[in-house]
């Protein structure tokens, strides 16, 4: 079924409602002979009252829906001293959120953030009831139009959970959006603390995929499906380590990497025109069918095509880990493309190191190319000249 991660993902003016995902804690990456760490802020910038220290004043808006939840701000115990709480004891569904800046839009300007980097988000949480800590996303604007959202981000418990930790969740805001809207989340069926929710302004290290290898759980993944399909993280048994997986029962079911927005081909380093080989390893868990990889190529915010989501041969019997390679040619008028991994038909599949390796686009026909030393004459090559004899070869090394 052919479907298009523009027009499948609606995301409106409010922040939207949250999906349970999970993260794990990040490992070192290696790319391009740098060793990149994505470490703890050392300093944090508080999003207005991100310390509570006036209660809610109306700068967090409150939301929820189709469960119980209640809101307090007791005004001592915090990290230090005032605090928020989300209560969800009644443990019967729906979601519990706070919206920063009573709900309205955060410039990237007002807060000294630049679109494209990344950047490391922290809170401050304790658990006081219950078994889950809380989360944390972004949803992020051009204007007052919502620009896609890094969906909702749980990271593991800090211990037991009962003392006052520091949780940090790194983030690439996507090019060309100029907003964000900051969502702490509640513990699913328990009480939880919050504290101190900020950022650090300093940009991070990321590759250039964000979080293409799973070890950061869903972060930068926007799941979308058409159906009873689950997103899962497991930390063990991937290529190494951390994974995503899809068990997909039936329609449809993707990830869309950026939290579901573009990626510019200059973040990339790729140039239009190029020839890229798009890379994903993949593994069959259950089932038969082995996932794919889709590339959309989009000129701004408009789509222009995709390279489709034909199914690559499966390798052996498809129950190990192997890389599976997608060469696509990125269209000359093209500036940005979405990266969508596809989940397997009526199988569990699990995927891990999205990568890409990249060529310029071949010589026209004609076209010369540079000159070499042949037996100390120059000569050059000409790319659509046939070759019939040894007579031929002569006149070309000669002149």
């Amino acid at each position: 079924m052919q479907f298009n991660a523009i027009t499948t993902c609606n995301v409106s003016n409010i922040a939207q409602v949250p999906t349970p995902t999970y993260q794990r804690t990040m490992k070192y990456l290696i790319y391009p002979k740098l060793i990149l760490s994505l470490g703890l802020s050392a300093k944090a910038d508080l999003f207005p009252n991100g310390d509570f220290a006036t209660g809610n004043d109306g700068t967090w808006e409150e939301a929820s829906g189709a469960g119980t939840y209640v809101y307090d701000y007791p005004a001592t115990g915090g990290n230090n001293d005032q605090y928020g709480v989300i209560d969800h004891t009644a443990n019967d569904g729906g979601y519990g959120i706070w919206v920063a800046n009573g709900g309205g839009i955060l410039t990237l300007a007002s807060l000294g953030l630049t679109a494209g980097e990344s950047y490391n988000f922290t809170q401050d949480m304790i658990l006081l009831g219950g078994s889950d800590i809380g989360g944390f996303k972004l949803d992020f604007f051009n204007g007052p139009d919502g620009a896609g959202s890094t969906g909702d981000i749980r990271i593991d418990k800090i211990g037991d959970g009962s003392t006052w930790e520091t949780y940090t969740y790194p983030i690439t805001i996507p090019s060309g959006v100029d907003g964000i809207k900051a969502v702490p989340l509640w513990g699913i069926g328990s009480v939880v603390g919050f504290d101190n929710i900020g950022f650090d302004s300093n940009p991070i290290v990321t590759l250039p995929i964000p979080n293409s290898d799973f070890e950061s759980g869903s972060i930068s993944w926007l799941e979308l499906k058409g159906g009873a399909a689950t997103f899962s993280y497991p930390s063990t048994g991937g290529n190494p380590d951390g994974y995503g997986l899809i068990e997909n029962d039936t329609n449809w079911a993707i990830w869309v990497a950026n939290g579901g927005s573009p990626i510019t081909l200059d973040a990339l380093g790729i140039n239009s025109g190029d020839i890229v080989t798009f890379q994903q390893d993949m593994r069959i868990f259950s089932g038969a069918d082995i996932g794919t990889l889709k590339i959309e190529f989009l000129d701004g915010d408009t789509f222009l095509s995709d390279s489709g989501e034909d199914r690559p041969d499966i390798i052996g019997d498809g129950s190990t880990w192997e890389t599976y390679s997608f060469p696509v040619t990125i269209p000359d008028d093209a500036d940005r493309v979405k990266i969508v991994p596809v989940a397997g038909a009526n199988s569990s599949v699990g995927f891990d190191n999205i990568t890409f390796t990249t060529s310029p686009p071949p010589p026209a026909p004609g076209e010369l190319t540079s000159p070499e030393i042949v037996n100390g004459t120059i000569v050059e090559w000409i790319a659509n000249e046939v070759l019939q004899s040894v007579k031929d070869f002569l006149r070309l090394v000669r002149g």
